[in-house]
């Protein structure tokens, strides 16, 4: 007997308790969010002053020496703390702003009305002159003690609040009823993230909400390693049956990436069959983590599970079909979770840094020649070590691959392949450039693999006709010769040279160029 797809243990689960957890997560996000925005606004509730502020005018810059002595006459008789703001300008029109502080928003512009009496009336006693006054009918919190330790509390408080929040989220997500409707949790929440994402831009000032994109991939690649791990915890407790391996063989994958051409890697393809209270399973899952397209741990997987070869297979009790014949995580758990946390302290460096750039560009200034720009000297040095090590690493796999072992393939296809990319003027347009893409299988050691590495180096896109050209070299059904890695095949290239080698080199120049041109070193 056969287990029928969808299988589970459990029936109509009752989710009830993680939506709860789930919709106290989102309000306590949301929550973190507005006070985030607003914690200006709510530190001012704790305010024990306020501060009123006068507006003078004048037309001349020669009434900016009268206006300070009028300001120090007035203040002289009606002692208060206030403080007077010149306001630089180039206009004719001169204007200033007198700030006066009280007890309450009411004393405030009372105080600053009587203040501005006694400044016109020490104004015009210094002869004729315009000068035009007006009392702000607002009055402002004043920053103090109170205030700031609010504001201190709210500044560190509203992310741990959106961090339980968050938290909140993830145990309703991982405990979810293996009976109840998963798709009801997918749409539940999928409606907070984009309630989050609608209600961010509107709240989160414009450098945090740069700062979480910026840390999206990091996040994104933390986030994975910990959900892996959590994974390998749940599957270490799970039974196991004897289990059978049925096939092992590699799996060409075809994968295509928005802006890029198709390529082709290998994986292996290994089955089990096993069996749970007398119905038979099938399972294709080796490990918790996903195998890479065309790496050498896919050689090493089928040299393990050849077929025929019985061990056990770890299966979730609630849903028997969910099973792996590996459960050991690929390192120990200290150090995925130390990777987990240095991709975020990376990310983290990169996003300080970018918005400390004036103040890291101002600490470099002086150790350039006068004149330099040492924005241009940090973006053109880096984009020209990045080409060179990017040249230099193809160039020493070139060299390798030229005493590669090699094998006689076939050209399965061969076609000039369309993609769009956004185009170098901006603005969001986009251009259709063409790639060669050409699909070859060999055999090694009686495994069939397929390639579509035609060389090393930069796969430029550009013009249908170049691309076809290449595409004549390689007709559908010719036999070509095959240059693999005996360590692992899958990696195997047609020409073992770098393509676009001189350009790849003269671009690295080019750069290094700019960089010592805006250096300002001239020799």
């Amino acid at each position: 007997m056969t287990a029928a797809p969808g299988r589970t243990g459990t029936e109509g689960g009752n989710a009830a308790p993680q939506l709860r957890q789930a919709a106290a997560g989102a309000v306590l996000v949301l929550l973190a969010l507005l006070l985030w925005a607003k914690r200006d606004f709510v530190s001012s509730w704790f305010a024990t002053s306020y501060t009123a502020t006068i507006e003078l005018t004048t037309r001349s810059e020669r009434d900016d020496a009268r206006i300070q002595r009028a300001f120090a006459s007035a203040q002289a008789a009606r002692p208060g703390g206030a403080t007077l703001e010149l306001i630089p300008g180039l206009r004719q029109i001169r204007d200033s702003a007198v700030h006066v502080p009280g007890p309450s928003r009411a004393e405030a512009i009372a105080a600053a009305q009587a203040l501005s009496q006694a400044i016109v009336t020490a104004f015009d006693a210094e002869g004729p002159g315009r000068l035009d006054v007006r009392v702000r009918q607002r009055a402002y919190p004043a920053a103090g003690p109170t205030t700031g330790a609010v504001g201190t509390v709210l500044a560190w408080g509203t992310p741990v609040l959106a961090l339980a929040g968050l938290a909140l989220l993830g145990i309703g997500w991982r405990d979810w009823p293996a009976g109840a409707d998963r798709s009801r949790r997918t749409v539940l929440f999928a409606a907070f993230a984009a309630l989050a994402f609608v209600i961010s831009p509107l709240v989160m000032p414009g450098w945090l909400l740069m700062a979480l994109f910026a840390m999206a991939i990091p996040g994104a690649i933390a986030g994975l390693a910990v959900y892996k791990m959590q994974q390998v915890r749940r599957a270490a407790h799970w039974p196991s049956a004897q289990g059978r391996i049925v096939r092992s063989t590699m799996r060409a994958v075809r994968q295509r990436h928005a802006g890029e051409a198709t390529t082709v890697g290998n994986v292996p393809d290994v089955e089990y069959v096993f069996s749970v209270g007398g119905v038979e399973y099938r399972g294709n899952r080796i490990g918790i983590g996903e195998i890479p397209a065309g790496s050498p741990q896919a050689e090493a997987a089928l040299e393990r599970y050849k077929v025929g070869r019985t061990g056990p297979v770890f299966y979730n009790p609630d849903k028997p079909e969910e099973a792996v014949i590996e459960r050991d995580p690929p390192a120990p758990a200290a150090i995925v979770y130390g990777i987990a946390a240095t991709v975020i302290l990376l990310g983290l460096a990169i996003v300080v840094a970018f918005t400390r750039a004036s103040a890291i560009i101002d600490w470099l200034q002086p150790q350039f020649p006068p004149g330099a720009v040492v924005p241009g000297v940090l973006f053109f040095a880096a984009a020209g070590l990045v080409m060179s090590l990017f040249l230099v690493a193809n160039l020493r796999t070139a060299m390798a691959a030229a005493r590669w072992p090699t094998a006689t393939g076939t050209i399965l296809s061969s076609v000039a392949e369309p993609h769009r990319i956004l185009a170098s003027r901006g603005q969001g347009q986009t251009v259709t450039v063409w790639s060669p893409v050409v699909e070859y299988s060999y055999r090694v050691q009686d495994r069939d693999y397929h390639g579509t590495r035609l060389a090393f180096g930069a796969d430029v896109a550009g013009a249908q006709a170049r691309a076809e050209a290449t595409v004549a070299r390689y007709p559908a059904g010719r036999t070509v010769t095959v240059h693999f890695d005996p360590a692992n095949p899958s990696s195997a290239v047609l020409e073992p040279h770098v393509a676009f080698a001189w350009w790849t080199l003269l671009l690295a120049v080019a750069f290094f160029a700019a960089a010592l041109f805006f250096s300002g070193w001239r020799g």
